[in-house]
């Protein structure tokens, strides 16, 4: 008996193509029908799941991957701006933190305000007290250079004139001191011819209060009359006290040592 003959290939599988090894069917078994795919075909399945089988589920993603992007972003950019207001309210006070504040600064200002003005008043007194005991002393100082001068100084030919300048510059109490004392050396002074001529060499203030001063001098007096031989020099230390009276230093007290 003669062997069949092979099947003719089935239509769905490609023209040309073999079935693979251990397919082909045995010989009076009927030969198992295939589906063959093309090998251009694309397979939806190697792609993986979930991936986009057309063009607009491709756009879709796209456009879901960008708002994504865009939510992403703007999430960002307040985290920055919070991080930014949380560094400034660090760094300045809130108005809640500061109003109770603003009275107290106020205050520290008036406060200061009132010091600089006491300290500039306390100054200035200061300094008005200051120049008027440097006045006080320096009018007290010259004044009593001038008078130590016509105290120790005389002339016989014009006694009167010499007695008049002390007078003229001695409080009531002195001038009549004085008065009493030069009455007793006048005769003296007329018979011998005496003259006295005083020089200041030092002086300085002791003591001043007010209208009230303290001068000590230290003077030469030189004397000559008909009796000496030569010039006498006397050096001697007078304390000179004096009073202010309507503005001008007068002569209260003299005393030699």
């Amino acid at each position: 008996m003669p062997e069949p003959s092979p099947p003719a290939p089935l239509p769905s599988e490609p023209p040309g193509s073999s079935p693979p090894e251990g397919n082909q069917a045995e010989p009076g078994e009927r030969p198992v029908r295939r589906t063959w795919r093309r090998a251009s075909q694309p397979n939806s399945d190697a792609a993986g799941p979930g991936a986009p089988a057309d063009p607009a589920q491709k756009a879709a993603a796209a456009d879901e991957a960008a708002r994504k992007a865009r939510s992403a972003d703007e999430a960002a950019r307040k985290s920055r701006s919070a991080d930014e207001a949380a560094r400034r309210a660090r760094r300045l006070p809130s108005a809640e933190a500061t109003g109770w504040l603003r009275p107290l600064w106020v205050a520290a200002g008036a406060v200061l305000v009132v010091g600089l003005v006491v300290a500039l008043a306390v100054t200035s007194v200061r300094l008005a007290h200051r120049d008027a005991v440097e006045s006080t002393r320096s009018g007290a100082l010259a004044a009593a250079r001038t008078y130590s001068v016509e105290v120790a100084s005389y002339d016989y030919a014009d006694l009167a004139q010499s007695l008049s300048a002390v007078l003229q510059h001695a409080t009531p109490s002195f001038k009549q001191q004085f008065e009493s004392t030069s009455r007793a050396l006048e005769p003296a002074i007329l018979e011998y011819q005496g003259i006295a001529r005083a020089t200041v060499l030092q002086a300085g203030v002791a003591q001043s209060t007010g209208d009230q001063a303290t001068v000590v001098l230290f003077l030469d007096q030189t004397i000559t009359n008909a009796r000496l031989r030569q010039p006498q020099v006397n050096h001697d230390r007078m304390v000179m006290s004096l009073t202010r009276q309507g503005g001008q230093w007068l002569i209260s007290r003299v005393s030699l040592a």
